[in-house]
């Protein structure tokens, strides 16, 4: 089973004043059927979960006469890793998993006036299954609590790397000495037999200078030697 990796984070700026808050969770389940000769005392099948950020789900080596799917993944830091195998026939042999890292954060430059901070994105997404399985591999971000970017992959056939991939800029408005948040989200979920991959960097680019604006001191005169000048040329 290829070892997958799922979006890692990379900020390259001076501007966070704290380190980002990452949150990872992660839950697998898995369906195990009895393959012995004689009528079983505990069911056809039995059913298994995990929660946690690191999962390795299998049917118990000390039950041997039931088999099934196994599911091996983790997430953490914004990446997430997953991959299937064992026994599966979409019946009585099922398997699920869902693994998510999300990380939040506050920015802040200093200084004063409008300027425009800009995110940088290499995404790179893939997901592979079987005819029955249902692989799927998304990410977000989101700017003050809204969300402005947003892709999802889904494993209807087998993909071999190279993977499909893009670059994503987004340039948002902030105001100088003003914090601003924001939030990345990776999530693969899936069942069956199959695998989803994905990987990010995320470049924060500080501005250079704040945009220009106009200056209230000059406005005013301006605006009167125009009038000035209208006046003088209607009196000729």
């Amino acid at each position: 089973m290829p070892n997958l990796k799922f979006f890692t984070w990379l900020a390259l700026a001076p501007i966070l004043v704290a380190t980002p808050t990452f949150t990872d969770s992660g839950s697998a389940s898995i369906q195990c059927q009895y393959i012995g000769q004689t009528a079983p005392t505990e069911g056809m099948t039995k059913s298994y979960t995990a929660t946690g950020t690191g999962i390795d789900l299998d049917c118990p080596a000390s039950d041997p006469l039931y088999v099934g799917p196994s599911v091996s993944g983790g997430a953490g830091s914004l990446s997430a890793s997953v991959g299937q195998g064992g026994r599966y026939n979409g019946i009585l042999m099922r398997s699920s998993f869902d693994f998510k890292s999300t990380a939040t954060d506050t920015g802040l430059f200093d200084g004063t006036g409008p300027a425009q901070v800009t995110f940088t994105l290499d995404w790179t997404v893939g997901a592979g299954n079987d005819l029955t399985a249902w692989e799927n591999a998304t990410a977000d971000f989101w700017w003050n609590g809204v969300e402005i970017w947003s892709d999802s992959k889904y494993g209807y056939n087998w993909e071999a790397p190279p993977f499909t991939t893009r670059q994503i800029v987004l340039t948002e408005p902030i105001q100088l000495g003003v914090p601003f948040s924001y939030q990345a989200d990776v999530e693969v979920t899936g069942g069956g037999n199959g695998v989803g991959y994905a990987k990010s960097t995320l470049l924060i680019e500080p501005p250079a200078d704040p945009l220009p604006t106009p200056e209230p001191a000059y406005f005013f005169p301006v605006a009167l030697a125009v009038v000035l000048l209208i006046r003088s040329s209607a009196w000729r």
